[in-house]
C-alpha cells in the first residue's frame, strides 16, 4: 500500500509519511511531513489548526487504518507511515532530557530522573 498523499504547488502528489498532532486545550494543529531526512531537517507539506472540540480520535484512527503507526504521549501523537523513524539526533535528545529535568512538563508535570522513561526519539 502507498502512503497517503497530498498534492504540492504544482499538483504532484507527495506521499504523507508521518503526521504529528499537538493538542491543548483550545486548538489542535495537524502537522504532515513527507519524505525526507527527519534528523536534518523535516519537509513540511501542510499546517492545519483546527479549533476545540476537535475529533482527535478519530483523525489518529484514519491514521492507523491507513497503516500509520502511532505513538501517543501526553499533549499529541505522532504517525509514522508502516515504520518508526527516529525524528531526533542523540544531542537533541540529551537536550531535551535535560530541559525536562530541570522544568515540568505542562502535561507530565514535574519529571526529575523519571525521563529516560520518555522515548524521546519518536515522542514529545
Amino acid at each position: 500500500m502507498d502512503a497517503p498523499s497530498i498534492k504540492n504547488d504544482r499538483g504532484t502528489p507527495v506521499p504523507i509519511t508521518r503526521i504529528d498532532f499537538a493538542i491543548t486545550s483550545r486548538v489542535v494543529a495537524v502537522i504532515k511531513f513527507t519524505d525526507g531526512d527527519y534528523l536534518r531537517g523535516d519537509t513540511v507539506v501542510s499546517r492545519e489548526i483546527h479549533p476545540q472540540p476537535f475529533d482527535v480520535e478519530a483523525a489518529i484512527s484514519w491514521c492507523e487504518r491507513h497503516g500509520y503507526i502511532v505513538r501517543r504521549y501526553p499533549g499529541g501523537a505522532r504517525a509514522f507511515y508502516q515504520e518508526l523513524f527516529p525524528i531526533r539526533d542523540t544531542y537533541a535528545i540529551r537536550v531535551i532530557r535535560a530541559r525536562l529535568e530541570r522544568t515540568p512538563h505542562p502535561e507530565l508535570g514535574p519529571l526529575g530522573g523519571y525521563t529516560r522513561s520518555i522515548d524521546l526519539r519518536y515522542d514529545l
